[in-house]
């Protein structure tokens, strides 16, 4: 998966924002709510604030509708006709406040029954003027003029009826019920004045007249018992208390008189009294009406401000706990991050540094403080982390103290092979002037060529002894003085393998090595020699050719045998580019290693590669520092012995053969003059002859091949 190749501090990251956008999802959604609650208890505010506009505005438009009503009956009331244009002015007054609350509400949010009412009430305020025109000239019907003033408060009263419906708070729509359910008691209580005062004013009830009286009457009872079912107790105790008085007791006693009239005879009731009496009580359930409506504001704006508090409330809870919880977060993230970090950096530097350089350090037997080197990271915590790295230090420690002990078992080895390789170098020196006395006594031609098989062998036996010293990193101990030429190194070289008859020497260009190198150069061919006669077929021959470079001597050792793949070349390349430490799991190629630590010790570069003729080609180039003369004049000689064109090139020259004489002669002089020039050519044995001062001269062997 991805987010398995993702990086430690990604992934805290992911564990600390999903939680934290889950929370602030949750907490959005709760703020949210809160501000919606707050927004629609603002538009119930401003919606119950209007209802009592609409309350106040029925209310003089009652007390208009009465006095225009009186106007149209006694036209010689000449009070009535001065209280009717002081009345308009409160109605203006108020419709304008009822208008003013329209224009400040969403009717895009209000239900279509409220828009309904509104465009009902204004077309009917509107046509008021009008009215009011047809009132003055006295040229409107009294019905007509209260149908209209009743209608226009019905639209006003039925708009917060509306208003009431659409209330979710059950408390808040309680309170407007109890508001809107007293208005209508009102309006009812204004409209028996009025019906009342027509029917005095005419002395009998109109047909009809009556019946409207009596369902006035039982209207306003049910809905006087629906108040006292739905209002709280407070509601109901401000009625009672507030609906008291004479002109109440009178009001209900001119009820009873109207009443018992049944319609029929004439009616003993004052006009002006009935008037006087049955104007207060409207008056009266308008201030009820009053105190609720403003109870109910007051109870909405609560609302809308219990809402926006908790929203702030919620708000702040949620920027504080997300605060808090990021912060905490941080804090513990940065608790696990800055060991992580510590224990990562720490464990890259010890794997890709101080290890590495600890063993290095070891390696080249330099004295190190093991404690200093394994050196603890420093997290002291008791988690996981804190476990693990204190289980790296232990591996850390252990690591160091591991290579310090292989550092020292390959001191110890190298100090065996040292040992070993001195020892049997002894015994192989001892061997060889053994021989060498035997060799210069009387014996037959039998005896002497078993003894020149001895010697050969004990040649062999001395490189191996070499190859110990080697390995164990000691100097060569055999070592001239004089600059050998090229041509004799290879020779003896090629001589010291145990077929060396198959090992054929090139003419090339003529070059000399330091005297103090020779020893490791032929050690180094005839590794290489050897390993190219060895992995091929007996009846093939080992080719050997030279030739300078810019860059050195370059000599060529091709075989035609089973050859390598190429993941061998490839390993044996770089083993030889880069020798390992001494161990013993390349104990299969110790000659590529003996001939790599040769290489590395004298700058000499060493590469197998494939040979067009199925074997194996070893590349090895002579750096000039093992030339004994300037690289340039050996080079610009062989360039000018080329371009002189000097014949033919002389045939190959092979390497002493093993069996027969120079020229086939098989006698113990014979024998003996092959092997005292065998001796001389190869000069392996490091030790002059007797009576001899200085390095030996090597010689070379121009017998016929075996």
């Amino acid at each position: 998966m991805l987010i398995d190749n993702l990086p430690i501090r990604p992934k805290v990251a992911l564990i600390l924002i999903i939680p934290a956008v889950a929370v602030v999802v949750l907490a959005g959604l709760q703020v949210a709510s809160a501000v919606s609650t707050s927004r629609q208890a603002d538009r119930v505010t401003k919606l119950t604030e209007f209802a009592l506009r609409g309350t106040t505005l029925a209310h003089e438009l009652q007390k208009e509708r009465g006095l225009s009503a009186r106007w149209l009956l006694s036209p010689r009331a000449g009070a009535d006709g001065r209280s009717l244009p002081a009345q308009r002015g409160p109605v203006d007054r108020a419709m304008g406040a009822y208008r003013a609350s329209v224009g400040a509400l969403d009717e895009g949010a209000l239900a279509p029954p409220i828009r309904e009412k509104l465009r009902s009430a204004g077309n009917r305020l509107n046509g008021l003027a009008e009215l009011r025109r047809d009132v003055d000239g006295r040229v409107v019907a009294v019905p007509a003029a209260l149908d209209f003033y009743s209608a226009t408060v019905a639209d006003l009263l039925n708009t917060n009826r509306e208003i009431m419906a659409g209330i979710a708070d059950r408390s808040l729509a309680q309170s407007v019920g109890a508001f809107v359910a007293l208005s209508r008691i009102k309006e009812l209580a204004a409209l028996e004045r009025e019906l009342v005062a027509d029917v005095l004013a005419h002395g009998r009830f109109a047909p009809g007249q009556y019946r409207r009286f009596t369902s006035t009457l039982a209207t306003r009872a049910v809905l006087l018992s629906e108040f006292r079912a739905g209002a709280n107790e407070p509601q109901r105790a401000l009625l009672v208390d507030t609906l008291v008085g004479p002109e109440v007791q009178r009001t209900k006693e001119l009820q009873a008189a109207v009443l018992a009239s049944e319609g029929t005879s004439a009616i003993d009731v004052s006009p002006a009294e009935w008037w006087s009496v049955s104007s207060a009580e409207p008056e009266l359930l308008h201030q009820v009406e009053g105190r609720l409506g403003a109870a109910s504001v007051a109870r909405s704006q609560a609302i809308e401000s219990a809402a926006r508090e908790r929203a702030v409330f919620d708000s702040i809870v949620v920027l504080v706990v997300l605060a808090l919880a990021v912060g905490l977060s941080l804090l513990v993230a940065r608790s696990m991050l800055r060991p992580l970090g510590l224990l990562k950096a720490t464990a890259e530097d010890v794997a890709q540094s101080r290890l590495p350089g600890v063993v290095e350090k070891l390696q080249r037997s330099e004295p190190i403080d093991l404690d200093a080197e394994a050196r603890p990271i420093g997290i002291s915590g008791r988690d996981e982390i804190g476990q693990v790295a204190r289980a790296f230090d232990t591996v850390h420690s252990v690591a160091v103290r591991v290579a310090a002990e292989q550092a020292a078992l390959r001191r110890g080895v190298g100090d065996l092979f040292l040992h070993l390789g001195r020892r049997l170098q002894a015994l192989v020196y001892r061997q060889l002037e053994l021989l060498d006395q035997l060799e210069r006594t009387e014996v037959d031609s039998k005896q002497l060529q078993s003894l020149f098989l001895l010697d050969h062998l004990a040649t062999r036996m001395r490189r191996n002894a070499d190859n110990l010293l080697v390995l164990s990193g000691a100097e060569p101990a055999r070592r001239w003085s004089d600059p050998i030429p090229l041509i004799s190194v290879l020779r003896a070289a090629s001589s010291e393998i145990e077929d060396f008859s198959r090992v054929s020497v090139m003419p090339m260009a003529d070059a000399r090595i330091v005297g103090q190198h020779v020893s490791d150069v032929i050690h180094l061919l005839a590794e290489l020699i050897e390993n190219a006669a060895a992995f091929s077929p007996p009846g093939t021959r080992v080719q050997l050719t030279g030739e300078p470079t810019p860059h050195g001597y370059l000599v060529e050792i091709e075989d035609r045998g089973i050859g390598m793949s190429d993941a061998d070349l490839a390993e044996v390349n770089e083993q030889l580019a880069s020798p390992p430490a001494l161990d013993f799991t390349g104990a299969r190629r110790l000659g590529f290693d003996v001939v790599a630590r040769l290489a590395v010790r004298h700058g000499i570069k060493v590469r197998l590669r494939p040979s067009w003729f199925g074997g194996v080609t070893a590349l090895v180039l002579l750096p000039p520092s093992l030339l004994s003369e300037p690289f340039e004049v050996s080079l610009a000689t062989a360039a000018d012995e080329a371009a002189a064109g000097s014949g033919p090139a002389a045939p190959p020259v092979p390497a002493p053969a093993l069996g027969t004489g120079a020229s086939g002669d098989t006698s113990a002089d014979g024998w003996r003059s092959r092997v005292r020039r065998r001796r001389t050519a190869v000069a392996t044995e490091g030790r002059p002859g007797p009576g001899t001062v200085g390095s030996p001269v090597v010689e070379v062997d121009d017998g016929p091949a075996g």
